[in-house]
């Protein structure tokens, strides 16, 4: 941490540069607000059967630090998740991105996610895996899952176990109690 030198009335101090800048590192009590837009559109598959469909996909999230201090060096991990079409309360991760990210205080951090592609059928040959939701973490500076956002109250339970779920794995809802 870098340090300077303060000369006040004849009194010399060294304080740290980041308490000048205002940083921090997050906590979960920090003033940071979490959104996701989606971007999403389904048509139905071309000679598919009826129920055949295909959505496209360009997330977007927004992380808005309404704090008076920056914080430096967090990752985030975007995690969106599909219902299996024939097994009730299990979910794929059909779209996984982590990205590092500086809250600078007072203004909105906007991260947009590359698109893609998901087919499901819920009517008729009951496969694939429809859109169910989002989990956005951060992981502050210490390496600490510390704030989150998500569509579905238990996927946020346990934070280190959402951060690692790989991409095109299958989870039940017992996988995110503590």
């Amino acid at each position: 941490m870098k340090k300077c030198c303060l000369l006040i009335a004849g009194l010399s101090a060294s304080l740290a540069l980041s308490a000048l800048a205002g940083e921090s590192v997050l906590g979960p009590s920090d003033n940071v607000r979490i959104s996701l837009t989606r971007g999403r559109s389904v048509s139905d598959v071309k000679g598919g059967s009826i129920g055949e469909k295909l959505a496209d996909f360009e997330p977007v999230v927004k992380i808005q630090n309404a704090s008076f201090k920056d914080f430096r060096g967090n990752k985030v991990c975007v995690l969106m998740m599909g219902e299996d079409a024939t097994v009730e309360n299990n979910w794929r991760v059909i779209y996984r991105r982590e990205f590092d990210a500086d809250l600078i205080a007072s203004k909105t951090l906007e991260w947009v996610g590359e698109p893609f592609k998901q087919g499901f059928d819920r009517m008729f040959a009951k496969s694939g895996y429809d859109y169910d939701g989002y989990i956005v973490i951060i992981r502050n500076s210490d390496g600490r899952a510390v704030i989150s956002a998500q569509t579905k109250p238990f996927w946020g339970k346990n934070l280190e176990k959402a951060w690692n779920m790989a991409e095109g794995s299958d989870y039940s809802k017992d996988h995110f109690k503590n």
